[in-house]
């Protein structure tokens, strides 16, 4: 039944997205390249592919399921919609289908057993206090916190100037890893330990991160961890509670768009979605469409830069989105780790890097399942995991916090927090 209903969940999500874009989205942003094009084959198998890979979910309490619902709800749903919807390439959509099923076969192998770090709680906060150290060091030294911003229609300025100013060398790393790792996993434990001055500071420091640096998922992430630390709670899994409330959003985002709501309302829902969801399925068929007939980037423009030279003379996310919303206009299109993977490898680049992420997945179970408890670290496991919807593997690993993610994880293990043991896991 548990399998079922989240089927019937991702399944409503994704026609409640069809209808947004045919009747909103399309509508809105055809001059940008989201026409409407449907193809009644694609859109039949599209659904079928959907259905296919949603079920081989294993609906149970562990994290991997949910970060891998999170991640079938926000790469394969958008890409196999814009499948259909634009009549896109099926070559593409079956290397995302793929990606998804090689990762759906990784979750079936057997946790690791990794041993616990003495002292690790103690590690971790000391930890945590040098990494907010350092990067409140950076933002006041370099002048971020004379320039807040509360305007969301002026954080891409701001967010330029900031990145050339502030976020240079080291200072991006450690600003990235307060707002994406060391808040999370403070709000996380606070909200379970009930330090409730504790867990308003922590998202206090999100709400600064996003005026000083006009970083919108700043803010965001509280939101995130605060829902699936209480989803986490409960007897229902979580992946089914994170997609009755993204249903819910979509519902009411469609009845503003399809009704006599302002002007500005009704486009400003469909630009949510547009956002939310569109716009990632979009880039990723970008990235495949430049790849054709440009060469590959094999690791050149990240730590590995020596072992090959970068064919660009600007980043990939700048040359693709330029122009995309007006002519001679500036965009990055950022796109996830199946687009990215494409970037580096072709095909089996996409092969590969969902081996990783399969096993990356499974590191987390076993770092989390009977060690910590459920509602603290799969918020923290979350909040990580997300960066694959939008950055390369290397920079989500890296950069954004994955690999951070998990050293805290591996340091708050059995450290003292009560465990929630449910039945049990595998």
């Amino acid at each position: 039944m548990n399998r079922l209903s989240f089927v019937l969940l991702l399944l409503l999500v994704r026609v409640l997205h069809d209808i947004i874009y045919i009747y909103a989205i399309s509508p809105i942003y055809e001059y940008a390249g989201f026409y409407l094009q449907i193809d009644e084959a694609k859109l039949f198998w599209s659904y079928v592919i959907l259905l296919c890979v949603g079920s081989l979910n294993p609906q149970s309490h562990k994290p991997s399921n949910f970060l891998l619902a999170m991640l079938q709800l926000f790469v394969l749903m958008p890409v196999i919609s814009l499948w259909a919807l634009k009549d896109e390439s099926s070559v593409f959509a079956a290397y995302v289908t793929c990606a998804f099923l090689v990762i759906s076969a990784l979750l079936r192998t057997p946790r690791l057993r990794i041993p616990t770090v003495r002292e690790g709680q103690s590690v971790g906060t000391a930890l945590s206090v040098l990494v907010l150290s350092v990067a409140g060091y950076y933002l006041v030294s370099r002048g971020a916190t004379g320039q807040f911003n509360w305007n969301p229609l002026a954080v891409y300025e701001l967010r330029e100037t900031v990145h050339e100013t502030v976020f240079q060398g080291l200072a991006g790393y450690f600003i990235a890893w307060v707002a994406k790792v060391i808040a999370p996993v403070i709000l996380a434990v606070a909200l379970y330990r009930r330090w409730w001055i504790v867990a308003a500071a922590a998202v206090g420091v999100q709400i600064l991160l996003f005026g000083m640096t006009g970083h919108k998922e700043y803010a965001l992430y509280p939101v995130l961890v605060v829902f699936v630390f209480l989803a986490a709670r409960s007897r229902v899994p979580i992946q089914h509670s994170f997609l009755v409330a993204v249903t819910s959003v979509l519902v009411a985002a469609l009845l503003v768009c399809l009704s006599d709501a302002p002007a500005l309302a009704r486009t400003g829902s469909a630009a949510f979605v547009h956002r939310t969801f569109t716009v990632i399925g979009e880039n990723h068929f970008a990235y495949f469409h430049f790849f054709q007939t440009s060469p590959f980037v094999f690791l050149s423009n990240s730590v590995l830069a020596f072992a090959s030279q970068y064919p660009f003379s600007a980043p990939v996310a700048e040359l693709i989105g330029y122009g995309r919303y007006s002519a001679g206009s500036e965009a990055f299109a950022n796109a996830g780790y199946i687009a990215s993977a494409y970037m580096h490898f072709g095909a089996a680049g996409i092969f590969g890097y969902s081996v990783l992420v399969g096993l990356i997945l499974r590191v987390y179970d076993s770092l989390i399942v009977n060690r910590i408890a459920m509602s603290v670290g799969v918020p923290i496991a979350a909040a990580a995991v997300f960066q694959l919807v939008n950055a390369d593997l290397t920079t989500a690993l890296l950069t954004h916090g994955i690999g951070l993610s998990l050293l805290m994880l591996w340091l708050l293990g059995n450290s003292g927090e009560a465990v929630e043991r449910r039945t049990a896991l595998p």
